[in-house]
């Protein structure tokens, strides 16, 4: 059995933790990462949404452009090419920038699994521990 292993169990048998190993379990600093990186997350989900609401917007837009182009006699075919190809850089400017916050959502996303205080081996046990460690502390704290 390590050493982190006894002292763990001395300390669960109502013995106090030595401090050394309080710090070891002190999973606040990670528990505020994590919930700013979710908040990170819901921002890149708002923008996400805004720049579908204006894809949205540019093909209708673009529809209804087309139809007035379409029956206005002043209007060029060389006019109609420019303006279809304008649209289409557009939307190809607007799907980029949806592709680029979908990646750095999923990166966020990634990043904040990996913080995931659940992925730390033995959590409900330390917390466990933690919380009746810190359960003086946490009470004056909030």
């Amino acid at each position: 059995m390590s050493q982190l292993h006894l002292s763990i169990s001395r300390a669960t048998d109502g013995d106090m933790i030595p401090s050394g190993l309080l710090v070891l379990l002190d999973v606040g600093q990670e528990s505020a990462l994590q919930h700013e990186i979710w908040d990170i997350v819901d921002e890149l989900n708002m923008m996400i949404n805004v720049v579908r609401q204006q894809e949205e917007v540019i093909q209708r837009f673009s529809k209804l452009a087309m139809a007035i182009l379409a029956d206005s006699r002043r209007a060029s075919k060389q006019s109609k090419r420019a303006f279809k190809r304008r649209k289409d850089d557009l939307v190809t400017d607007m799907s980029r920038r949806r592709d680029e916050l979908e990646r750095l959502k999923q990166r966020a996303e990634s990043t904040a699994q990996d913080v995931c205080l659940t992925s730390y081996p033995d959590f409900w046990f330390l917390s466990k521990l933690t919380r009746r460690s810190y359960s003086g502390r946490e009470t004056a704290q909030s």
